[in-house]
């Protein structure tokens, strides 16, 4: 059983007169997974379609609310479509029909069901949700931990939107969702800050859908094709202390540009394995998790299994990887015993006023191409002066830096807050970036705790915005919103629709010319346009050329048709085309 829990945060407003994927394994060593290859004969087929190679689910017909049902079985519905599009896996899922309103947790009538529970408990009042936003009950087979069946129940006692970006404290179903997905699918929660697996979610606009590269790294890792199997870069090796195993030890990948590609944790025997990571170079280091209740993320937020990870050991500073397909590369650690003397326990939300803040046991997200944003970290133990606290990669310039001591009071006792003033430029690289935080020869990490987002968003990097893709087709994982396709037969791809600004769903909305009259020694030229938009005709004086000119200067929309006069001379005829100016 696994829990999606909200975010733990503190808000204070106007200070100056006033908040790697990881598997599971069984005893005997057995991944938990679904087995789409051979299903045992003993699976339900309404599970696991044996012909189809793929897991049925079946949607709870009332959804949340009655307004908004239809949106919101489709977010549903759309997190299952980002799952499916994991590129170099055999993950396919099918819908069945609407299970009934009265459908609860059952891991033995052969559904796997996602619905709404009312009242805060699930299976028949058996499990209480309180703190959890959904929950994914399974059962498996226990010759070989894979997967029998599974359950998702959503807390019905949160608020809900289908939007793509939520307003308020509503939750994102199709985030919530994928993250459960996971689960269903085998994964722990991953100690990477914005990966879609991580422990907690956030109400609102903070963070956008999709999978982080480390819940990709997962899903090919649980469920490769032979091509993706073979072709994988790997990277392992063995956390030790005074030459023993470190139970629980995180590991990260961080990529030429600053991103976090990906993080595990180590198991008993000190091991840790990552699969799927890109070719190329990278810094990898070892870091503690946190005590429970005292940090950005414990052990048991990992996983029930790692409630015991060791967390008294230094974080190792940075060592080289180059990986290459189809080859693994070796990187042991041996850690250094005693409790950190910085332990970094929450993240400052980004804002744009030195004196709000919010922080919170979750990342903090921010744009390309903002600038004058104060984010920060906050800990019992941080300094009070004299420390560095920078962002990795590329593209982010740090403008200012202050102390806020004892901004929050807790049970523990005071907890300061250090704060940097960042703009980041349009063309910094996007994904999740770490802060280091270093006060003499300590240092504390928060591993991809900044979720530097695309703008527009694009989370699946495919070149169209997000929001483009879920205003026309429900989704952005589907097969129709694809780049790429052409779901309106008008000859232009999605690509062309959105540079346009045209309907991809509607073969009457596309750029084209749509008359050519002569008259006078002139041409005149209509076309059907977008308001606001700016236009430039070209034309060519023969067949075949390649010596395309401007026709005139640019044309800026005033309706839904433009126009366009080109002077001709000698009674000359020419060929023409339409481009959209940026």
């Amino acid at each position: 059983m696994k829990r999606l829990l909200p975010l733990l945060g503190f808000w204070l407003l106007g200070l100056a007169t006033a908040s790697a994927f990881v598997a599971e394994y069984d005893a005997n060593d057995f991944v938990r997974r679904w087995n789409f290859a051979a299903p045992a004969g003993w699976a339900s087929t309404n599970v696991l379609n044996p012909t189809t190679k793929a897991i049925r689910f079946q949607l709870a017909a009332d959804a949340y609310s009655t307004a908004h049902r239809s949106a919101e079985l489709n977010a549903l519905r759309a997190a299952f479509d980002e799952w499916q599009a994991v590129p170099g896996t055999v993950v396919k899922f099918e819908e069945g029909a609407l299970a009934p309103v009265s459908m609860d947790v059952n891991t033995a009538d052969n559904t796997n069901v996602v619905y709404w529970a009312r009242g805060g408990t699930a299976n028949y009042g058996y499990d209480n949700l309180f703190g959890a936003l959904a929950v994914t009950f399974w059962e498996t087979f226990t010759e070989d931990n894979t997967i029998a069946e599974a359950d998702v129940a959503f807390n019905g006692d949160y608020k809900w939107s289908s939007a793509f970006l939520p307003s308020g404290h509503s939750y994102s179903i199709t985030a919530v969702m994928a993250h459960e997905i996971g689960h269903l699918l085998g994964l722990a929660h991953s100690p990477v800050g914005a990966a879609c697996m991580m422990a907690r979610a956030e109400g609102g606009a903070a963070r956008l859908e999709g999978l982080a590269g480390d819940d990709v790294a997962g899903a090919q890792f649980l469920y490769p094709t032979a091509a993706t199997s073979g072709a994988a870069a790997r990277l392992s090796g063995k956390v030790t202390q005074e030459g023993a195993a470190v139970f629980g030890a995180a590991v990260f990948a961080e990529d030429s540009a600053g991103n976090i590609q990906q993080g595990t944790v180590s198991g008993a025997d000190g091991a840790y394995s990552m699969f799927g990571l890109p070719p190329g170079n990278y810094q990898v280091r070892a870091t503690p998790l946190d005590p429970p209740y005292r940090g950005i993320l414990s052990g048991s937020d990992i996983s029930w299994d790692f409630r015991d990870a060791a967390t008294r050991f230094l974080a190792t500073s940075p060592v080289a990887a180059t990986l290459t397909s189809g080859a693994n590369t070796v990187k042991n650690f041996a850690v250094t015993p005693g409790e950190p003397a910085l332990r970094i326990e929450r993240i400052r939300v980004q804002s744009t006023a030195a004196d709000a803040i919010m922080v919170q046991n979750a990342p903090a997200a921010v744009v390309v191409g903002q600038s004058n944003i104060w984010v920060g970290v906050a800990g019992h133990t941080l300094p009070t002066g004299g420390a560095t606290l920078t962002i990795a990669g590329d593209g982010i310039t740090i403008n200012q830096k202050t102390y806020s001591p004892g901004v929050i009071s807790d049970s523990i006792g005071l907890v300061n807050l250090i704060s940097i003033n960042i703009s980041v430029a349009s063309n910094a690289t996007p994904g999740m970036r770490s802060f280091l935080l270093q006060h003499g020869t300590n240092r504390a990490y928060a591993n991809g705790f900044l979720d530097l987002q695309p703008a527009p968003p694009d989370v699946n990097h495919d070149g169209l915005d997000d929001r483009w893709q879920k205003q026309y087709f429900g989704d952005i994982a589907s097969p129709g919103a694809r780049p790429d396709a052409d779901p309106d037969g008008d000859g232009m791809s999605n690509l062309l629709e959105y540079v346009a600004t045209t309907d991809p769903t509607d073969p009457a909305s596309c750029l084209k010319i749509d008359s050519i009259h002569y008259y006078l020694g002139q041409s005149r030229l209509t076309w059907r346009s977008v308001y606001g938009m700016t236009y430039q005709v070209r034309g060519m004086d023969q067949v075949g050329g390649t010596n395309w000119f401007n026709v005139g200067s640019p044309v800026t929309a005033t309706g839904d048709t433009a126009t366009a006069t080109d002077p001709l001379v000698g009674g000359a005829r020419r060929f023409y085309r339409v481009l959209l100016v940026p």
